[in-house]
């Protein structure tokens, strides 16, 4: 999925697809789905980590996006996130698009055709 929206004063592209869990494993060393299974338990997490989790990701999709995946690195991100202003990625709003982004990737597009398979009729 590719859609921009806007990041505090700033209109930023993403791109999620199949491989952005792995691009961001491969840039930050940690499991994306991990990550963001400890922003169901809000209380249990602190706000910084919550908003780290999610600017990581809208790196990776950003970088994604402008077909420089290859460039991205911590170095980059830091960089990246210099362009922003701090409360830009407080806004919840702006929280639940990049995490839409997301999740409209796993979200499946079309229905199950059978509710058993063949070998489970038996």
């Amino acid at each position: 999925m590719k859609k921009s929206i806007f990041i505090g004063e700033t209109q930023t592209a993403f791109v999620s697809n199949a491989a952005t869990a792995l691009r961001y494993k491969q840039i930050f060393k940690r499991d994306l789905l991990k990550d963001l299974g400890r922003l169901d338990g809000k209380e249990d997490i602190e706000q910084l980590d919550a908003i780290e989790y999610i600017t990581k990701l809208a790196y990776v999709m950003n970088m994604q996006a402008q077909n420089r995946i290859k460039e991205a690195s911590e170095d980059n991100y830091v960089d990246w996130l210099e362009n922003f202003e701090e409360q830009d990625f407080q806004n919840e709003d702006t929280i639940m698009r990049i995490l839409g982004i997301w999740n409209k990737n796993l979200t499946p597009t079309s229905e199950q055709k059978n509710a058993q398979s063949p070998q489970q009729e038996k």
